[in-house]
């Protein structure tokens, strides 16, 4: 009976709906061992009688099925972070691959003494606006 356990005397969900009667519950435990929540059943009736066994060991199992989810989902979040990494760096470095291409071909055209020479003020300007953006990016 909850009106009789100190716990839960004051809780809103008993003295107000869904009047709760009856409570039982297992930790939700992760295996790193972290306490993470409660399974729980509750009833508007009360049962001073309680679980019987079976009924204790059931709502163990589920609890343990319910922390197995939990583990699976983690384990698939982690999984789809590590996809999205790999797809990003894939992304970047072909992203990247062109531009070092492109930095070094300038980097060539700005060290070629005869063609610099040959370029008028417009040219060079292009040209210096071009390494500056390829070191930019």
């Amino acid at each position: 009976e909850t009106f009789d356990d100190p716990r839960f005397i004051n809780n809103g969900l008993v003295t107000g709906p869904p009047f709760i009667r009856f409570y039982a519950g297992v930790p939700l435990t992760s295996p790193e061992g972290y306490k993470l929540g409660t399974f729980c059943i509750i009833d508007s009736k009360p049962r001073p009688q309680g679980l019987s066994l079976n009924e204790k060991q059931n709502l163990r199992e589920l609890a343990d099925m319910v922390m197995d989810t939990m583990v699976s989902r983690k384990k698939e979040m982690e999984q789809l972070k590590d996809e999205k990494t790999r797809l990003i760096a894939c992304a970047a470095h072909d992203l990247l691959t062109p531009l070092t291409g492109i930095q070094l071909n300038l980097g060539l055209l700005m060290e070629d003494k005869t063609l610099t020479d040959k370029l008028d003020a417009h040219q060079r300007e292009l040209m210096d606006t071009s390494v500056k953006c390829s070191e930019m990016i």
